[in-house]
């Protein structure tokens, strides 16, 4: 059973051990206290954690600054048997935001070297935007969503 709750930073922590090395490694390698501090960060804006079962398998939400947001995911392999359904409700949960928050632009970047996730980026309806060394950065196609 899919049940998405109010984000905690604690889901977070929960769900890093079991994301792919490479991403677990970037966030690993990072200070623990800063990594901490950002999570914690993430519980005052809109976000949410994905359980199967009992099982936490993401964490999404939207970083708001004023009228613009940057969407964010991190999600388990364990997605993979529901990746249907966890790219409906992000999509959904996405998408609530933008209406409810009155967002004039989302943004979000794929990091370099998980470039194989740039499709399904755009399949929730993300168009690149430009190419930094460091990430690739897309925006959310507003008019397709709302």
């Amino acid at each position: 059973m899919i049940d998405v709750v109010k984000f905690e930073a604690n889901h977070f922590l929960d769900i890093l051990p079991r994301m792919w090395d490479a991403e677990k490694d970037d966030l690993l390698g990072q200070d623990p206290e800063q990594v901490e501090r950002i999570v914690t960060r993430l519980e005052n804006h809109p976000s949410w954690t994905m359980f199967n079962g009992d099982v936490p398998v993401a964490c999404f939400g939207v970083l708001v600054t004023k009228r613009k947001g940057e969407a964010w995911v991190y999600f388990t392999p364990e997605v993979r048997p529901i990746k249907a359904e966890f790219e409906k409700i992000l999509s959904e949960y996405l998408l609530d935001v933008v209406v409810c928050w009155k967002l004039t632009s989302v943004e979000c970047g794929v990091i370099r070297g998980y470039e194989h996730l740039m499709p399904w980026v755009k399949r929730l309806g993300f168009e690149q935007k430009r190419a930094t060394k460091k990430e690739v950065r897309f925006e959310l196609c507003l008019s397709s969503q709302v």
